[in-house]
């Protein structure tokens, strides 16, 4: 009878030995240090030059996250009733000690509702403090 000690060692010098062979079959290169700092340089003029051509506008950053931000929140409306639904029903059919459990889970349930429908007032005044800047 083989024990679990056993098929633990061979499968772990098994795994070890595939590792060693598949160390030798495979070559990768490398790039020199010439031409990392090259693509690195490259990289930051670039940058730049995007920083220097281009600026944030409020307004088109506006009229493109608000797609986002309604497609969330109905998302999330959606959930937040499924999961009040839920722990109605499981309410109704719990024992008192499970009903006192599913009061704190509401708290949250609550602080989620909260947060979810006041997102876009928040984002409103985040945005409108960012452009003032």
């Amino acid at each position: 009878m083989i024990s679990i000690k056993k098929i633990f060692i061979f499968t772990l010098s098994f795994i070890v030995i595939l590792n060693t062979f598949s160390m030798f079959c495979y070559h990768v290169r490398g790039a020199t240090y010439d031409e990392i700092v090259k693509q690195a340089e490259d990289f930051i003029k670039l940058g730049e030059k995007l920083v220097d051509s281009s600026s944030i506008d409020i307004e088109e950053m506006t009229k493109e996250f608000i797609p986002i931000g309604q497609i969330l929140t109905m998302a999330g409306t959606g959930i937040i009733i499924a999961i009040t639904i839920y722990m109605g029903i499981k309410y109704m059919t719990s024992g008192a000690e499970q009903q006192a459990k599913l009061k704190q889970q509401l708290v949250g349930l609550v602080v989620a509702a909260i947060v979810l429908f006041a997102a876009y007032p928040i984002w409103k005044i985040i945005a409108t403090f960012v452009s003032a800047i």
